[in-house]
């Protein structure tokens, strides 16, 4: 059996201006972009680790907002595919995890709270 748990934390913070930045790692420069950031990780640790037959679960965390997306990741007619309860077969997750952080509110995107995604996958 593998496991796999990558996780990104970020803490919000609110500039002058009002703009969301998000304190992913002790320095001066809060990073805007959260989702390319998130991109990046799934792309380029997430996505390439996977095999056929693995499972994987997304878990996006804030305050007292949880939302989890678990797949199954499987070979398919032409190639990968994720299978989700409730939703068609797709061979890429990442517009499903844009989504579910696109569905935040935003009152709870506010200084000081601190937002966690949770990669974790498993290979029997």
């Amino acid at each position: 059996m593998f496991e796999a748990v990558l996780t990104l934390n970020a803490t919000i913070k609110l500039d002058q201006s009002g703009q969301i930045n998000f304190q992913v790692y002790n320095e001066d420069n809060p990073d805007r972009d959260f989702l390319s950031l998130l991109a990046m990780i799934y792309y380029q640790d997430v996505y390439r680790i996977l095999q056929g037959g693995d499972s994987l679960t997304v878990t996006m965390h804030i305050s007292e907002l949880k939302r989890v997306i678990t797949t199954n990741f499987r070979e398919g007619p032409k190639d990968y595919v994720f299978e989700e309860n409730g939703f068609a077969p797709c061979p890429d997750l990442f517009p499903r995890i844009e989504e579910m952080y696109q569905e935040i509110p935003d009152f709870l995107l506010h200084s000081g709270n601190t937002i966690s995604v949770i990669f974790q996958i498993q290979r029997l």
